[in-house]
């Protein structure tokens, strides 16, 4: 799983080091796609097996309407859209697949676009309660739903996808800002102005 994100927001770079060879999947999917190394294409199809058999990248919690869709799916997002689809779509048209793997790796493909698209929902949800608009881990989560769309060639779930990602870009202001992320930032900026003011009167009692 990727690791969580510490409290502060900050990259846990000793959990994230573990990681490193998660590039290895991408070199491999370019190489099979360019070159038509069937190796690799294979190889490609293992990773992705070996997370399929372990759920990975799916947390209950975040896969729900009213879930933690804030706390780090949008590391998750992210990973669907560049480490998980792009690869299988460079290699799901290689010959010699084993049929086996590739039929559970999109059973599990059906898993993170389910997770995805409920976690978009419950975003674009919050948004029309709270009046301010999206927040910016709509976008990767939109497109998540839309990457994983094109593996299951779910093309109506696509469109619905970008549809939604058009609508939220209108909400974003001429000067670039977006009413959602600007409050956000100031909520913050109170919240630790208020820690700041705390600690101080603690300090001269």
């Amino acid at each position: 799983q990727i690791p969580d994100r510490l409290e502060n927001g900050d990259v846990d770079e000793k959990a994230w080091s573990k990681l490193t060879n998660i590039d290895d999947i991408l070199i491999l999917s370019d190489l099979a796609v360019s070159k038509g190394n069937q190796a690799a294409a294979a190889c490609v199809l293992e990773y992705l097996n070996y997370w399929a058999e372990n759920d990975s990248f799916i947390v209950d919690n975040e896969c729900r309407i009213n879930g933690d869709h804030w706390e780090h799916g949008y590391d998750r997002s992210n990973f669907a859209n560049g480490v998980l689809a792009i690869p299988y779509l460079q290699i799901r048209n290689a010959p010699k697949l084993d049929q086996d793997k590739k039929s559970e790796v999109l059973s599990w493909f059906e898993a993170l676009y389910l997770c995805n698209r409920t976690r978009a929902e419950g975003m674009l949800m919050d948004a029309e309660k709270n009046g301010l608009g999206p927040h910016n881990q709509l976008y990767p989560a939109l497109l998540a739903v839309a990457t994983t769309s094109i593996v299951l060639d779910k093309i109506d779930e696509f469109n619905w996808a970008i549809a939604k990602y058009k609508q939220a870009i209108e909400t974003i202001s001429e000067d670039g800002t977006a009413l959602n992320e600007v409050t956000h930032k100031k909520g913050w900026t109170l919240h630790y102005h208020t820690l700041i003011v705390n600690f101080a009167v603690h300090i001269s009692l």
